[in-house]
């Protein structure tokens, strides 16, 4: 019956990790889908790894080379590099390229030896620009380039004190970096009326672009939120430590002090602990106002450290009034002060304790929304959580595959410290942490 029962349990709790997992699994795998396909299926290995494992496999068989295949399945990539698999395809005197819903006739092919890509910016734009030969008519001797809008221009090279340049008809763009690819098949193709450039991408090059293009999410959101990431590490970090030293101090000098009214003043402070956080957001935030703190971080911080000095101050003392007398004793008969039995004695035997204090404040700070948005009107001091609100409505919202990156990228801090401090976080919840 024992052995039912704890397979009952067993049970029961991996049903409810699978289901707390359920909603995790679901952005991670989402923020490698395109919303073509998100729109298409409801959940769904993503493309991007389906073809990677296709052109993989074919880049290890030995694949052909660009300009190879004249009918089949090929990896094309456009102007926006975007690749995608295609088949070309050959009715009469007319060839095809043949999308999964679409296709686009070919009116001109060029097999070039050597291309050459560059990135550039121009008036604070950054753009691209990559070589097509004489697919457009004659160069006169300069340079014919597609951007990315598919036009066309006959550039020359400059270089101009240590920069490069693209000397265009009308100004110039600094290159950024510049890329070869050997060799290269372009297509000139009418679709949808309009006049469509296509680069053929041979299997080693296609599984790097389908990698970029299936982790496109991840590079677009980590260059919205490393400037709130850094936010909340200064904010969340600053915060644990200040929290840690001054309820560390507090709780130690309530529980190895006798003086009137100590004990008074402990219940006093766990009372506050009965009073919702909202109640005080409109005063807190009046406070900080009159201080001259709104959009600084300071604004986050000191309420953040006044607010998390009672949880510590609980959770320290529980464990200080259990530590023997005789510890004590001994220090002060070596010649220990109260500043090295602080140090040298009592944080030390704290390590489970401390992570515990440090684990709670930073799942507090992280995750609070409320108060970051509305002390930082600006958006320059934003956190996560007021990050990922601001970019939820911002035009980013329109791109899905960014949205959910975004939260995974948000969430793999807490990840990381859960990992490493398990351990030490259970030893300070069964070592006495909650010891009233």
């Amino acid at each position: 019956m024992d052995k039912l029962q704890q397979f009952i349990l067993h049970a029961i709790i991996c049903a409810v990790g699978i289901l707390v997992l359920v909603p995790f699994g679901f952005a991670l795998n989402n923020s490698f889908r395109s919303n073509n396909e998100i729109y298409h299926e409801f959940f769904g290995f993503p493309a991007g790894f389906q073809n990677m494992i296709r052109t993989g496999a074919a880049a290890l068989a030995g694949a052909p080379k660009a300009g190879e295949i004249k009918t089949g399945a090929v990896d094309v990539t456009d102007v926006l590099q975007e690749t995608q698999p295609a088949v070309l395809v050959t009715e009469g005197d007319k060839r095809y390229i043949q999308f999964k819903v679409d296709r686009a006739e070919i009116t001109a092919e060029r097999l070039l030896e050597s291309a050459r890509i560059w990135y550039t910016t121009q008036e604070g734009a950054q753009t691209y620009y990559y070589e097509v030969g004489d697919l457009a008519g004659p160069t006169n001797g300069r340079i014919a380039v597609a951007d990315q809008g598919n036009r066309i221009h006959h550039v020359s090279l400059e270089e101009r004190d240590g920069d490069r340049y693209l000397v265009l008809e009308k100004g110039r763009a600094r290159i950024l970096k510049e890329e070869r690819v050997s060799p290269a098949r372009y297509w000139v193709a009418r679709q949808g009326g309009q006049a469509v450039i296509y680069r053929e991408a041979p299997a080693p090059e296609a599984f790097k672009l389908y990698w970029l293009g299936a982790t496109k999410g991840y590079r677009l959101g980590w260059l919205t939120l490393r400037g709130y990431m850094l936010n909340t590490i200064i904010v969340v970090g600053t915060t644990a430590l200040l929290v840690v030293l001054f309820g560390s101090i507090t709780a130690y000098v309530l529980s190895r002090y006798r003086f009137f009214g100590s004990t008074a003043i402990f219940y006093f402070i766990i009372s506050t602990m009965m009073f919702p956080a909202v109640l005080t957001l409109v005063p807190l935030f009046m406070l900080v106002r009159s201080l001259g703190l709104l959009d600084t971080y300071w604004a986050m911080i000191l309420p953040y450290v006044a607010g998390g000095q009672v949880f510590a101050i609980f959770v320290f003392k529980g464990f200080f009034d259990g530590l023997p007398e005789e510890l004590f004793e001994s220090a002060r008969i070596d010649g220990a002060g109260h500043r090295q039995i602080y140090t040298n004695l009592v944080l030390p035997l704290s390590k489970p304790i401390i992570s515990v204090v440090v684990i709670m404040n930073i799942i507090g700070t992280w995750n609070n929304f409320m108060w970051p948005f509305v002390t930082n009107t600006s958006g320059k001091y934003h956190v996560i959580a007021s990050g990922l609100y601001a970019m939820a409505t911002s035009s980013y919202a329109a791109n899905f595959s960014t949205i959910f990156s975004a939260y995974m990228v948000s969430s793999l801090p807490l990840l990381i410290i859960f990992t490493y401090a398990t351990r030490p976080f259970i030893q300070g919840i069964t070592s006495g942490a909650f010891k009233a």
